[in-house]
């Protein structure tokens, strides 16, 4: 079942690579409560209403992907999926108790919802950006997310470098979140700062009409964006995320307090179904196993009804080991500090909680990936 929640929603393919577990933990369990469920456990005989949301397509691919293969009705779960634009919507609507489980990125609101005692929690990171560099990193696959720039300009050889966007109009899809982070390490690449672009708010799927008519000359986005751009001779690629913020997340699995304090059962088996999403569509994208099959999912569920794209399609790797890598989310909160959305160093154990991913590890057994 799926809905929405709200009126700005854009269809938005996910494209940031995602890793597929390992790197240093540091981040112990933070959360008290009931032993994870025995692996064995007979499959709940009622379904429980679970409400999740992303800000739509592919984002979702956890919750469409499971539900497809019967993951969710597996561990006795019936997802109510809606549609939500931004971060800061999702974690107002699960700290107001009408939202069990987001896939959304970091934003000062989780944080701000940190000090608040609101209870709202990472669980999990999604996805993660690889470095294309890195020597496990798959032979003959692109990366998902990257800046992109006018193709008019790259063709006449004015911005076909970071550098050369110094004095450009540059669009985020919003202004004070990990958008404008990304950003922010793009320009330093180059020797470049906030101050050295224009800055203006466009949502993803927008930005390419703004390309196209003149208003916007780059903006780091992802696909079916960056596909889209090209076949479309509005933009090209010029720089894979990966090469700047390698291994950084840039989606996370939340779920509210309401729903850990008083359905702890039901939000294991919820993160046990999308971790069993994630590792299925990683087989597909990396290995190629299933891979017809998810594209037709795909198809299915999200704006980009044209299989033969998915070939060239940048790649999204999964995290599939319920891992959370507490390094990146200190810096976007040094980030939000330093940009005055946050007013201080909230400590990073009051927003997230491994119990949850090492419960479903401990289930499913460890994922061998990327």
């Amino acid at each position: 079942m799926r809905g929405k929640l709200s009126q700005t929603l854009a269809p938005i393919l996910v494209v940031v690579a995602a890793a597929c577990g390992g790197g240093p933990t540091g981040n112990g369990s933070t959360s008290s409560g009931p032993a994870c469920i025995p692996a064995t456990q007979p499959e709940p005989k009622q379904q429980i209403q679970v409400r999740a949301a992303s800000s739509g397509n592919a984002t979702g691919r956890m919750y469409f992907i499971g539900q497809e293969k019967g993951f969710y009705a597996k561990q006795g779960i019936s997802l109510n999926v809606q549609d939500v634009a931004t971060t800061p919507e999702m974690v107002s609507l699960m700290a107001s108790g009408q939202l069990d489980v987001a896939a959304t990125g970091d934003a000062p609101a989780v944080w701000n919802a940190a000090e608040q005692g609101l209870g709202v929690k990472i669980v999990s990171d999604a996805v993660v950006n690889r470095d294309p560099k890195d020597p496990r990193y798959p032979v003959g696959v692109s990366g998902a997310a990257k800046l992109i720039v006018s193709r008019k300009l790259h063709d006449a050889g004015t911005l076909t470098s970071v550098k050369d966007l110094k004095g450009k109009t540059v669009a985020i899809n919003n202004r004070g979140g990990a958008g404008q982070l990304i950003l922010e390490k793009i320009l330093d690449s180059a020797g470049l700062t906030l101050s050295d672009v224009n800055i203006v708010e466009v949502l993803y799927p927008d930005q390419l009409a703004a390309i196209a008519n003149g208003k916007v000359d780059a903006a780091p986005t992802f696909e079916p964006f960056v596909s889209l751009g090209a076949a479309q001779r509005i933009s090209v690629p010029i720089l894979d995320w990966g090469e700047v913020i390698p291994n950084w997340p840039t989606q996370f699995i939340y779920f509210s307090g309401n729903f850990i304090k008083n359905q702890r059962e039901a939000a294991q088996r919820a993160l046990i179904a999308i971790m069993q999403a994630l590792r299925y569509e990683e087989d597909a994208w990396v290995t190629g196993a299933n891979r017809d099959e998810v594209v037709g999912y795909y198809v299915q569920h999200t704006a980009l009804k044209t299989p033969a794209l998915y070939r060239t399609l940048g790649v999204a790797f999964n995290e599939t080991n319920g891992f959370i890598d507490t390094r990146y989310l200190q810096q976007d909160r040094d980030f939000f500090v330093k940009i005055g959305q946050l007013k201080g160093k909230t400590d990073v154990a009051r927003v997230v909680d491994t119990s949850f991913g090492d419960c479903a590890v401990k289930v499913l057994g460890r994922y061998n990936g990327f």
